[in-house]
């Protein structure tokens, strides 16, 4: 038991002896920056004072504090080189794949599911992002998720979505939205409309609510309300911009904002044989709002969105011909200002002329009328081919058949989830060739 101790304060001496010997012969003051043989080329800027560390010294006085930086000679720098060359991309995969890795294990940490987002189109170019979303319930109370965007061509995009109630079927969905897109493409009003595209920058804030009134989102009939805050300027893309070419008097609210709210009505009726591959019924959607302009804006108009769809099996349901007939309109109120350009029925999205640009034709009301032959190639994927007929006009009289714009092509539509599809299409129309890639549920 006495050697056992007697060992122990021989250690603790010789641990204190070690601490204390480069103090004698100092004065007692040693500087922790004297470099020494073994040491980095950093070294810490305190004093040592008797053995301990004087944490009030300032870095900041005078004195050794950084021994001098290592020089690699340039012989050696032209030998390491092509080797840095050929490790970089092998570098940057080891960085993307630890990037990688902490998007996929931080759901598992957080509890909520986060998830690379990207999207490519000729106006806005390529644009990636990320989002989350709340972890995954059954239980009914609140669930949401947040999604933001950059494009290579500046667009910005974040949108935040609320479901309160079942993640389903909400009792009621909230969706927030900010846009900033600065070369939106303008080619005038009307149907015969210039095809020298010219742009604006749009930035947008706004809000939609709906509480859907039953359990299929196919077969319910939906309450809508919404505020929109938009300011249309100046754009930039290296192309002409609105106010290069337009004059002020022929464009409503030609690069003035507008402020608006809408309340309305929306509905789906559809009875049909599959929700995402449908080969035999019939299915209809509308839309009506009532739109009221905020502070100056000073517009007031009905917005309408009518549209009818049908399908008949050709001998079996997995060759199948599919109709749709869309209108859309907006209908200014007497004594009511003209509504903003930028807010007129136009051709994108699921109005999109197919073999025609984003945004080609726009005017107070636009009708669509497409047809095509879809045939089974597997399970989740189908072939069709199609034609197509679209206009745009100031009023009903004014559209003439001879005056629509028509698109035949051919395609594939793939099934996503529940009635989502992805349709990869290739159409010709007068004004050349197009290829999209865009999802829906027709």
């Amino acid at each position: 038991m006495h050697q056992i101790l007697i060992i122990r304060w021989m250690k603790r001496g010789f641990v204190a002896l070690v601490i204390l010997l480069p103090n004698v012969g100092s004065g007692g003051v040693a500087w922790g920056q004297d470099p020494q043989f073994g040491d980095s080329t950093w070294v810490a800027p305190y004093l040592v004072v008797g053995g301990n560390l004087n944490l009030g010294e300032s870095p900041e006085t005078d004195g050794p504090r950084v021994a001098e930086r290592d020089r690699t000679r340039m012989g050696e720098r032209i030998l390491r080189f092509p080797f840095r060359v050929v490790g970089t991309p092998f570098r940057w995969l080891a960085m993307g794949a630890g990037f990688g890795a902490g998007l996929i294990l931080l759901p598992y940490v957080t509890q909520w599911p986060i998830y690379p987002t990207f999207n490519y189109g000729k106006t806005p170019g390529l644009a990636l992002g990320v989002g989350v979303r709340s972890p995954m319930s059954d239980s009914t109370g609140w669930t949401g998720s947040l999604t933001g965007s950059l494009s290579l061509k500046d667009h910005r995009r974040v949108t935040f979505e609320q479901r309160i109630g079942d993640r389903e079927i909400p009792f009621m969905l909230i969706e927030s939205a900010y846009k900033f897109r600065p070369n939106l493409p303008f080619y005038g009003i009307g149907n015969s409309s210039d095809d020298e595209r010219v742009i604006y920058l749009e930035e947008e804030g706004a809000v939609e609510a709906s509480v859907p009134i039953g359990s299929d989102r196919l077969r319910q009939v939906r309450l809508l309300g919404g505020y929109s805050n938009i300011s249309a300027r100046h754009g930039y893309d290296g192309v002409p911009s609105i106010e290069e070419r337009f004059n002020p008097s022929t464009v409503p609210f030609f690069l003035k904002k507008s402020r608006v709210m809408s309340y309305g009505v929306g509905a789906d009726l559809a009875l049909i044989n599959d929700d995402a591959f449908p080969s035999r019924g019939i299915h209809g959607r509308a839309e009506v709002r009532r739109v009221h302009g905020l502070g100056d804006t000073g517009v007031e108009y009905m917005q309408w969105h009518l549209e009818g769809r049908g399908y008949l099996p050709v001998f079996a349901d997995r060759r199948a011909i599919a109709l749709r007939v869309v209108y859309q309109g907006v209908d200014p109120l007497e004594g009511t200002r003209p509504v903003p350009y930028y807010r007129l029925p136009t051709s994108e999205n699921e109005v999109q002329f197919a073999a025609f640009a984003t945004q080609r034709f726009r005017d107070q009301k636009l009708l669509l009328a497409h047809a095509e032959y879809r045939w089974e190639i597997w399970d989740f994927a189908w072939a069709y081919v199609f034609t197509q007929w679209g206009a745009v006009a100031s009023s009903l009289d004014q559209f003439r058949y001879a005056d629509g714009h028509e698109s035949h092509g051919l395609g594939f539509r793939f099934g996503m989830s529940g009635v989502a599809a992805a349709r990869l299409e290739f159409a010709r129309g007068s004004e050349g060739m197009r290829i999209s890639f865009k999802g829906g549920d027709f």
